[in-house]
C-alpha cells in the first residue's frame, strides 16, 4: 500500500504548476487534496482503513511495535530516499518508548515551514505517559506550524475506544482517532493556507467554496513493550 501511494501521488502531479490554495477549498478537498505522512506505530495500524478513506492522497506507514527512534528513521528514509514531497507530517509513533530528542530532529528534518502533527498518547500501564504528553504539549507550544492531535484528551473517559490493555484500539477507537487527526489536520490547513495540486481533486477545476466548511515496510527491526502480532506487509 504504501508503494502504491507514492506511485499514486507522482502519477497525480505532485509538482504540478496547476495549483490551488487549501483556503479555496472545502473540507473534503483539503482532505482529498492534501499529501500527508503519516508514521506511526501499534495504535495508527488501527486506523489505517479510516485514514485512507479520508486521505486518499496520503501514505500511511504504520509497524506494531515501532518505538520513536525508529519512527524518526522511517521518516528519514521517506524524505532521503524515497524523495516524499507533500505539504506534512503527521508523527504518532510516540506510545512504545520515552522521547528523547526526536521531535527537535523531526522539526530539522521536515524543515521550519512544513506543518507537523503530534499525537498525545494513552497508555496508562506504562510510566512515561505523562511525560511525553507534557514534552508534546510543550514542544508544539513552543514551535511554529506545529500542531496537537490530543489523543489522550480526546479519548478521556472512554472505554468503549480500547481492548483489555486500555491502550490500543476498539473499531469505535479507531473512528474516534481519525476524527482528531481530521480535525487537527483541518484546523491546521485553514490556517496555513498552502497550495496543493489541482490534479489531486476529483472535482477538477472546481474551487467554489463551500460556506459550510462543516502499512507498511520497515527494514529496521523494532523493540518495545508491544506484543501483539504485526499484520503489515514486509
Amino acid at each position: 500500500m504504501t508503494e502504491e501511494q507514492l506511485a499514486k501521488q507522482k502519477a497525480n502531479g505532485s509538482e504540478s504548476d496547476d495549483t490551488i490554495c487549501t483556503a479555496d477549498l472545502t473540507d473534503d478537498e483539503i482532505l482529498e487534496g492534501l499529501n500527508l505522512l503519516l508514521i506511526g506505530d501499534s495504535i495508527a495500524v488501527d486506523v489505517t482503513d479510516d485514514f485512507y478513506e479520508m486521505f486518499p492522497n496520503s501514505v500511511s506507514d504504520t509497524k506494531i511495535g515501532r518505538i520513536t527512534s525508529l519512527g524518526k528513521q522511517v521518516l528519514d528514509s521517506y524524505i532521503d530516499e524515497k524523495k516524499w514531497e507533500g505539504e506534512g507530517v503527521i508523527f504518532a509513533s510516540l506510545s512504545n518508548s520515552p522521547i528523547n530528542g526526536e521531535l527537535e530532529d523531526i522539526r530539522e528534518k521536515i524543515g521550519k515551514d512544513m506543518p507537523l502533527f503530534l499525537t498525545t498518547v494513552r497508555i496508562p500501564h506504562d510510566t512515561f505517559e505523562e511525560e511525553s504528553n507534557s514534552k508534546i504539549k510543550k514542544f508544539v507550544e513552543e514551535n511554529n506550524h506545529t500542531y496537537l492531535i490530543d489523543w489522550y484528551a480526546a479519548s478521556e473517559g472512554h472505554d468503549e475506544y480500547f481492548d483489555a490493555d486500555d491502550t490500543h484500539l476498539l473499531p469505535a477507537g479507531a473512528k474516534a482517532y481519525a476524527k482528531c487527526i481530521k480535525e487537527a489536520v483541518l484546523a491546521a490547513y485553514k490556517k496555513e493556507n498552502i497550495e496543493i495540486p489541482k490534479s489531486r481533486l476529483s472535482s477538477g477545476a472546481d474551487t467554489s467554496t463551500d460556506s459550510s466548511n462543516a502499512s507498511s515496510t520497515d527494514s529496521n527491526t523494532d523493540s518495545s513493550n508491544d506484543n501483539r502480532t504485526d499484520t503489515s506487509t514486509e
